[in-house]
């Protein structure tokens, strides 16, 4: 079996493996997730667990410690230790390099001498978020995810918010059911007990798992091992 969970986005479940490749010493699965839920680091964790009971149960390489022992093994039984390993998919919130069917798209503005960040929420599948070529350019290279997600997707999260719950009061508003960035953003508040009671900048900082603390986090550690190494 194989669990996932993603703390940036606050979800968790088990994958499907689906066996791809037999080797001499084991089989290779694959799966997949649905990338509109995890943002950033995955960590998924890989174990073995009895799918019914196995009497007399033994490791063939068995440890030492347990020499010829032998185990009555129950249905849910775990039979191996854990083994994590993370990885870094495509990122629903990636600011410099969405995904294709991320909500949100970058794109440069190469007008001379314009400034500031511009925000359209016409388009039917993405945000499209504007910066002027200088801060575009100088924003790729920018290495801290979390000071990107500050200074770009957090307060364009909140006010898209603010737009969805906007139109939804007014009775002539536009109807934004059928823009996919709006089904998204509706979704993952479902998915992650957020609701129209809560303030946008608090639901945004909860699907963003609180870049700003994360930046301050990552300065603070930074700051920690430069004096370490002084």
């Amino acid at each position: 079996m194989a669990r996932w969970k993603c703390s940036s986005t606050i979800s968790s479940g088990y994958l499907d493996l689906i066996e791809d490749t037999k080797h001499a010493d084991g089989i290779t699965y694959r799966s997949s997730l649905d990338q509109r839920t995890v943002l950033g680091s995955v960590v998924v964790s890989v174990f073995a667990v009895a799918v019914s009971p196995i009497p007399a149960f033994r490791w063939f390489r068995q440890h030492e410690d347990y020499g010829d022992e032998t185990f009555d093994v129950r249905t849910g039984d775990l039979l191996s230790v854990p083994t994590d390993f993370t990885f870094d998919p495509a990122k629903l919130y990636d600011p410099q390099n969405p995904p294709l069917n991320s909500i949100f798209k970058i794109v440069k503005d190469d007008r001379p001498r314009t400034k500031g960040v511009s925000v359209n929420y016409s388009d039917g599948e993405q945000i499209i978020i504007t910066l002027p070529k200088v801060l575009f350019e100088r924003m790729q290279l920018v290495d801290s995810v979390n000071l990107k997600l500050t200074s770009l997707v957090l307060p364009v999260l909140v006010d898209a918010i603010d737009f969805i719950r906007s139109n939804e009061i007014q009775n002539d508003g536009e109807d934004l059911s059928d823009f996919q960035w709006c089904r998204t953003i509706k979704k993952l508040m479902e998915a992650n007990d957020l609701n129209d009671d809560d303030r946008p900048l608090a639901i945004a900082q909860k699907l963003l798992a609180n870049p700003i603390d994360g930046y301050a986090a990552d300065v603070a550690a930074q700051q920690e091992s430069e004096e370490m190494q002084a």
